[in-house]
């Protein structure tokens, strides 16, 4: 049974063989392809950088900036507080002048007729006071 073992040994070593030759083969053709890819890519950037052109980008930084410009004023807009609100406390503020304008003009008319009614008295008793001494 040793000669059949070796036999068995020998076509299964031939097999491998046989295989790793053709995984070889394929091996060189795969890393053929893989360099003709290589070179084209290579090729391919060369080309590029050969056909470089400027682009003009003027049109687009204007429409960038305006852009822009429409977003900070919307930002500031939105930011200030509204109108209406602007109003009320105007109003808030304008109507507690008033009632403190109202008062002081009250406070001040009461003392001023306090005055004329004692003004008044005062006269009256001069006048009675010469009219006894004629």
């Amino acid at each position: 049974m040793p000669g059949v073992k070796t036999e068995q040994e020998r076509e299964f070593t031939d097999r491998y063989n046989t295989l790793l030759t053709q995984l070889a083969g394929k091996l060189e053709v795969i890393d053929k392809e893989n360099r003709t890819i290589i070179t084209e890519i290579l090729n391919f950037k060369k080309s590029l950088s050969e056909f470089k052109n400027e682009v003009d980008t003027t049109k687009f930084e204007k429409l960038a900036n305006n852009t822009l410009w429409e977003m900070k004023t919307q930002i500031h807009y939105l930011k200030q507080p509204p109108i209406v609100l602007r109003t009320i406390v105007f109003l808030t503020v304008l109507s507690i002048l008033t009632i403190l304008a109202t008062g002081y003009l009250y406070r001040d008319r009461n003392e001023w007729r306090n005055e004329a009614t004692y003004w008044y008295k005062q006269s009256d008793q001069y006048k009675t006071i010469q009219t006894n001494k004629k």
